[in-house]
């Protein structure tokens, strides 16, 4: 069971942010600040991402699994008829509608026949 969609935009951007604020950290700990103790060096930058996701935020809780569709015209909110949905496709709309029952956010996508 997946508990967690998000976009490749969404991804890569929290990867940048990331890798900027852990990038800015060592400069200023190289500048002479005192040393923050939780910048790790050797690990990629996607790693140190995920793990301020996990450990940080404490947002995705305990394991994570990412369901990624590859391709820019491949996304479930790109399929809104159910004929071109994949089983994963219909799994992201059942979430979406779900978050959207339980948000006082307007939900922008609504797409079924």
């Amino acid at each position: 069971e997946y508990d967690f969609f998000a976009d490749y935009k969404a991804i890569r951007t929290h990867v940048w942010y990331e890798a900027k604020e852990r990038r800015e950290a060592m400069e200023r700990e190289a500048a002479g600040a005192p040393h923050s103790g939780d910048i790790p060096t050797n690990i990629s930058d996607i790693e140190f991402a995920v793990r301020r996701y996990m450990d940080t935020y404490g947002v995705l809780g305990g394991g994570i699994k990412i369901l990624h569709w590859p391709g820019e015209l491949r996304k479930p909110w790109q399929r809104w008829h159910k004929a071109a949905r994949s089983p994963w496709d219909e799994a992201w709309w059942e979430m979406y509608r779900a978050m959207c029952r339980r948000s006082d956010a307007p939900c922008h996508l609504s797409c079924d026949p």
